[in-house]
């Protein structure tokens, strides 16, 4: 598989497979892949219906940790869990990848 494909295919797993999970949850509203072409940094948005919203950094993660890291952010607020580890919370961070979502 190409780097193109690989890419491809985490984009699906992400926005398709966890997608399709994360839509029984009440208030979910969208996760969104996003991937920057210059520097390969890859980033997970996940948002709820009020209009809130967590980035998450998963650069090099495999899709267990993926899966393992947004199972995380659907109890968060129900469950006593830790927040994953890429949780994007810098604000100069998360106004240099805005555009990419």
């Amino acid at each position: 598989m190409n780097k193109g494909q690989v890419y491809a295919s985490r984009k699906s797993f992400i926005e398709n497979g966890l997608g399709y999970i994360m839509a029984a949850k009440k208030d979910f509203d969208s996760i969104q892949y996003a991937r920057s072409a210059v520097t390969d940094q890859e980033y997970i948005r996940v948002k709820d219906i009020f209009g809130k919203a967590v980035t998450v950094d998963v650069t090099g993660d495999d899709l267990e940790k993926i899966l393992s890291d947004m199972s995380r952010i659907i109890l968060m607020g129900e469950e006593k869990v830790s927040v994953p580890s890429g949780v994007v919370t810098n604000q100069d961070t998360l106004r240099k990848i805005a555009h990419l979502f």
